[in-house]
């Protein structure tokens, strides 16, 4: 029973470090958009 739990977390784990690191590249594009669009140095605060 604990062992199962341990890796259903795991997984789960897993499933939020991938959406982290697609959220981390969907950001980064839209800032180098931005600052494409209108290089200010208020982009700074993203």
């Amino acid at each position: 029973m604990k062992s199962t739990k341990h890796k259903d977390t795991k997984e789960q784990y897993e499933k939020i470090v991938k959406l982290v690191e697609k959220a981390e590249k969907a950001a980064e594009k839209f800032v180098q958009k931005s600052m494409s669009i209108s290089p200010q140095p208020q982009i700074k605060y993203f």
